[in-house]
């Protein structure tokens, strides 16, 4: 079942407006939010039926050593590791610019259920005051993280 059939396209947005609306991306003030914060946050208004609080640490990066912890954690919540995005779906993606210094971004991927790398859509936190979730192809997100990229399905089993 694609995530249009299932609503999980209207969860994931519903979710981002209550978790990112009005908040500025950055690491020290009270509305301020960062990738992974967001990320989390997201997950757990979308998907309030999984117990996100023993995930928090892998969710947030908490051991340099597994750069991809969190990808890592959802696939053990019962999503499903995918090479590339599905048509149809939400990707949860962590990227890698280097490793060291760990230096990478955590996004959400939307992908039509079109044509491969017609323009698709991309929802995270930036430091752009409006282009939260805009316009993105595949093949730009590939080239910017040429350190690793992993995704996890957003259809939980």
């Amino acid at each position: 079942m694609s995530d249009l059939e299932g609503g999980t396209r209207l969860r994931i947005l519903e979710a981002a407006l209550d978790v990112g609306l009005g908040r500025k991306y950055g690491h020290t003030e009270n509305d301020q939010t960062n990738c992974v914060t967001f990320a989390e946050g997201v997950l757990q208004a979308a998907f309030p039926e999984i117990n996100w609080a023993p995930l928090h640490s892998d969710l947030m990066i908490g051991d340099a050593g597994r750069p991809f912890s969190n990808v890592e954690a959802l696939v053990s919540s019962g999503f499903r590791e995918v090479i590339f995005p599905t048509p149809g779906t939400f990707s949860y993606c962590q990227g890698w610019r280097s490793i060291e210094p760990l230096r990478g971004h955590c996004f959400f991927f939307w992908r039509p259920p079109v044509p491969f790398d017609t323009p698709s859509m991309i929802l995270e936190a930036t430091n752009a005051t409006s282009d939260w979730y805009r316009p993105c192809r595949w093949s730009y997100i590939q080239s910017k993280y040429p350190c690793g990229l992993r995704l996890a399905e957003l259809i939980h089993k």
